[in-house]
């Protein structure tokens, strides 16, 4: 697992960005087109933050319950990662965001990285969500 966090850091580009512009505050709540719900609740290590993330996305496993999320934001930039195991479930998988903030809309392309049952084998699927700040 470790080994997919790393990779999907890497994929994303996650670095540390400049706190000079819009942030994503905290604490806030953000919702996206598939009903999934990013609540932000405190900063993080080096100027980043923490929170939880529920998935409502249709067709993708580990729905309805909270997972970690911790990313950073600044300069109207955002990143942040979620891996989908907590102490009811694990799903093989992370998942990372990036996108931009402008106001109380967060515009991200995603990359879900999972082992494939059937064979064993990484596998990676992209997306794009946008959410929208609901708190």
């Amino acid at each position: 697992m470790v080994r997919v966090v790393a990779l999907l850091l890497i994929l994303m580009g996650v670095s540390t960005v400049c706190a000079s512009a819009q942030q994503l505050p905290i604490p806030s709540s953000w919702q996206n087109q598939s009903g999934s719900e990013l609540t932000v609740f405190a900063p993080g290590a080096n100027g980043g933050f923490v929170g939880q993330y529920v998935n409502q996305a249709t067709g993708f496993d580990c729905q309805n319950m909270p997972f970690d999320a911790s990313g950073r934001s600044g300069a109207g930039n955002v990143r942040f990662v979620v891996t989908w195991k907590n102490s009811f479930k694990s799903c093989n998988s992370v998942a990372a965001w990036t996108g931009t903030l402008a106001g109380n809309v967060m515009t991200t392309q995603w990359e879900l990285a999972y082992v494939d049952p059937a064979t064993g084998r990484l596998k990676i699927a992209r997306g794009n969500d946008v959410f929208h700040r609901t708190r």
